[in-house]
């Protein structure tokens, strides 16, 4: 069994990076030989099955589908697919509000944009699509993270065979639980905080969650990586107006089980999430949830948590204080760990995988 990704996964780590490393671990748990690969053509004569990751940078995924094809291997894909129209929408307004803003330090923004015209290849829209389409139609299995991601691709892509998608859950590793050792709070002198965890970043909208709590004088700590140092000083400016906002950067994975143990709230307005590896640990560990009602969180958490309107402050300000002030509790908590595990991803997946080598339908349950 073969799994690929993007050649950076590694170095810009993100959510797809956690599934493809938390997804491969548990299998092997059950007994399933799984190699890695982010190389376009790989060679591919020990393996049964390929499994692909993220149409994001669908260029690369497509040249990986490709090659498994022209090598008659049969596909699965998790193409952790939202529709970005509206987040792009918001983002050029975003950018336009901030050049004006940031008139001041004009320079830094134009190496930042000389930067990421240099840095990202961006498709003309329609290619992208195409390119999109095609990895979609040649995999013979395709695993959404949930039942909202399975219907935007069969809606925004017309045609596709709905036989062969399955619902495969996103994951959370539940020996977190067991890695609540010293007080983060007692480093900081930090008691009873708001938390977000998530690269600094547009699509997490930070700038407008650090805009809603202006006037509450609760501890706001965010942690992430700044790959976008123009939307990082964007975030920074407005923080500066008040005191008690902390950006950490980025911290270890196996140190933020005690920081959300501390928190009472995690708070994500991002303008989607499918559903956000950060909101099921949060969750696993006891946050109160306050997060977008954009992307998947309302199917994997339903009414144990709060949402708002990530275009909308005020809507932000009431979701977060509502949660605030809710007392914490395990049941969010028991559920994540019931319906979330990787252990029942894991166990899922490998039905999938087992069928589609015997041709036949996945019995997932």
């Amino acid at each position: 069994m073969l799994f690929q990704n993007r050649l950076d996964m590694f170095t810009n780590m993100g959510g797809d990076s956690i599934q493809v490393l938390k997804t491969k671990e548990f299998l092997q748990y059950l007994g399933i030989h799984i190699d890695l690969s982010l190389q376009p053509a790989p060679d591919l004569s020990s393996y049964d099955l390929v499994h692909l990751f993220n149409i994001t940078k669908v260029d690369e995924t497509f040249v990986q589908m490709l090659h498994a094809k022209r090598n008659n291997k049969k596909v699965i894909l998790s193409p952790i697919y939202w529709n970005m129209k509206e987040y792009r929408r918001m983002n050029t307004t975003l950018a336009s509000t901030g050049r004006h803003i940031l008139s001041g330090i004009s320079k830094t923004f134009s190496i930042f944009e000389k930067h990421r015209t240099k840095s990202i290849r961006q498709l003309p829209y329609s290619e992208f699509l195409t390119l999109q389409r095609t990895v979609l139609d040649q995999a013979d299995a395709i695993l959404p993270n949930s039942a909202m991601e399975r219907d935007l691709l069969t809606n925004d892509f017309r045609g596709i065979d709905a036989k062969k998608i399955f619902v495969i859950p996103n994951g959370v590793e539940t020996s977190m639980l067991n890695k609540k050792k010293s007080s983060f709070a007692d480093k900081l002198n930090l008691k009873n905080y708001i938390l977000c965890v998530g690269r600094i970043e547009e699509r997490k909208n930070q700038y407008r969650l650090i805009r809603s709590l202006s006037k509450t004088t609760i501890p706001l700590i965010l942690i992430g990586k700044m790959p976008n140092s123009y939307y990082a000083l964007f975030c920074q400016k407005e923080a500066r107006k008040r005191k008690n906002v902390y950006f950490l950067g980025e911290v270890p994975h196996e140190e933020l089980g005690p920081i959300y143990a501390d928190a009472i709230v995690h708070a994500l307005p991002s303008w989607y999430e499918t559903p956000g590896l950060a909101n099921l640990e949060a969750g696993l560990l006891g946050c109160n949830l306050a997060i977008s009602n954009r992307g998947s969180v309302g199917e994997y958490f339903g009414d144990l948590a709060y949402y708002c309107e990530p275009s909308n402050e005020r809507s932000i300000r009431d979701a977060v204080i509502r949660a605030y002030n809710t007392p914490k509790s395990d049941v969010l908590s028991r559920f994540i760990q019931q319906n979330y595990s990787w252990e029942v991803v894991a166990k899922k997946t490998l039905s999938c995988y087992l069928e589609i080598l015997n041709n036949a339908k996945p019995q997932i349950t």
